[in-house]
């Protein structure tokens, strides 16, 4: 029985897979960061949705202190009145913390 033996092209300056193309999808090294962008792909718009509705959120945030900011300063005369009727007849003014229910909204806020 003879041995087959195949040629040895390293003379030659040729290897063994030259002629051989590697699909890079089926190598480990380069299957991790394709695992990595197909993760971004799937994150990335979660993300930007959370992003989108914080900043919704925020507007709210801001549009609500905006109307909180236009009553104090009615809210400042209010008290001034008082302190100026109280204040001469000798007795002591209230506190800013003792405004009246109607004034304050559900959550606490001034209204």
């Amino acid at each position: 029985m003879a041995a087959t033996t195949t040629p040895n092209l390293m003379p030659l300056g040729l290897s063994p897979y030259s002629g051989l193309s590697v699909n890079p999808f089926l190598v480990p090294q380069a299957s991790q960061p394709l695992q990595q962008v197909q993760q971004l792909v799937q994150i990335v718009p979660q993300q930007l949705q959370q992003l989108w509705q914080l900043a919704i959120q925020q507007q709210h945030q801001l549009q609500q202190l905006q109307q909180v900011l236009q009553f104090i300063p009615a809210q400042l005369a209010q008290l001034q009145q008082a302190q100026q009727q109280f204040g001469s007849t000798g007795i002591s003014t209230l506190p800013l913390w003792s405004t009246s229910p109607q004034v304050l909204g559900p959550q606490g806020y001034l209204m």
